[in-house]
């Protein structure tokens, strides 16, 4: 069995200029106190990060599980709660 790594690095500025490093790619990224309106921030990366999973695996399985497809659309909601904040719920659905 083959262990993979996967290895990003992180930066911010006061004021919350954010920037993800992984692989060749800089990820930009609201490090700020508040919730912005126009750069993901870490939730939204979460969100981000499952919905890449799904969609991967979509593709791994077709192979697997010998299907067709012609295209595959996720939606993740994420709900946080502020106080302590956590993640208390993540809902997604797959159209295929």
């Amino acid at each position: 069995m083959l262990n993979r790594i996967y290895q990003v690095r992180g930066t911010n500025q006061p004021g919350g200029a954010a920037i993800v490093h992984a692989l060749q790619q800089d990820i930009p990224m609201d490090g700020s106190a508040q919730m912005g309106d126009a750069i993901p921030g870490p939730a939204h990366l979460l969100a981000s990060a499952l919905a890449a999973c799904v969609l991967k695996n979509v593709e791994r399985f077709s192979h697997t599980l010998h299907f067709t497809w012609s295209g595959a659309e996720v939606s993740v909601d994420l709900e946080r709660q502020d106080s302590p904040p956590r993640i208390t719920q993540a809902r997604y659905v797959l159209h295929l």
